[in-house]
């Protein structure tokens, strides 16, 4: 026997592990199994957290954006506007005998009142349009037909941004007594049939969001178990005082122009 084969002859046979556990080059493929798995949870966890940290900030932006459109409404320019178009429309009611101010879109064009509600808002909208047309019992806000525009202008805006999805009308809701909301429904009837009714005003329509708006306006007001306008609240707010009255003396003056003591501006 050669000195090689002796050496094999003495080589010590394999190591075999104890009985019923794995070689070793399983246990190994084991372990890396585990591994794979626990870096695959870990990727997926961090993944879900991702997405809703994603989904937060845009719902963080939305509500952001929601709040800087009604920050435009809580602006001097816009509030002065919006309470003379209610000074003038509250004067104009009175003296016309009928109102579609402070009541849901819907009431003012059931069949009982849709023929009077559309005389209303044509003889309203006569007076908008015409800077020249006047109401010997009511004054008119100087240059009221820009004022108007400036105040749909702005709840349009919230209301498109909203239905577009930039804005949160769920956030708006929140964040709803942040502005006059109740003033806009002095005026908000009146663009609404502008927009719908033929007739009623010679330039003007609405075929944005601006009813949306509306209704979810209407909905947080007259909100049966909690309304924020009642009935006889309503009937307050017709018989309040306007800027736009014409004194018991008839003599002329600022109330021309719904102003108190002041001269019309330039």
């Amino acid at each position: 026997m050669t000195e090689r084969e002796n050496d094999r002859g003495l080589a010590a046979p394999p190591t075999k592990g104890p009985a019923g556990e794995a070689p070793p080059n399983a246990r190994l493929q084991l372990q890396a199994v585990r591994w794979q798995a626990i870096t695959a949870i870990i990727l997926l966890a961090g993944a879900v957290v991702a997405i809703i940290g994603w989904i937060t900030d845009a719902e963080t932006r939305r509500t952001d954006r929601t709040l800087d459109y009604i920050n435009r409404t809580t602006e001097r320019e816009f509030i002065d506007h919006l309470w003379d178009l209610q000074d003038f429309t509250i004067c104009f009611e009175r003296h016309k005998g009928a109102h579609i101010s402070y009541l849901r879109y819907s009431d003012v064009t059931a069949a009982p009142n849709r023929a009077r509600s559309l005389q209303l808002a044509r003889d309203w909208w006569q007076l908008i349009e015409n800077e020249s047309a006047t109401m010997e019992e009511c004054g008119k806000p100087f240059d009221v037909e820009r004022r108007l525009m400036v105040v749909y202008g702005r709840l349009e805006a919230l209301a498109s941004c909203s239905a577009t999805g930039v804005c949160d009308f769920n956030a708006f809701r929140k964040m709803i007594e942040a502005f006059d909301y109740l003033t806009v429904l002095s005026v908000s009837n009146y663009l609404l049939l502008a927009g719908t009714e033929e007739g009623v005003s010679r330039e003007w329509s609405n075929t944005g969001s601006f009813k949306e708006l509306v209704v979810r306006i209407e909905n947080y007001v007259f909100d049966q178990t909690r309304p924020a306008l009642s009935a006889a609240q309503r009937e307050e707010v017709w018989k309040k005082e306007s800027s736009c009255e014409r004194p018991p003396g008839g003599q002329d003056g600022p109330w021309r122009w719904c102003l108190s003591g002041q001269k019309p501006p330039d």
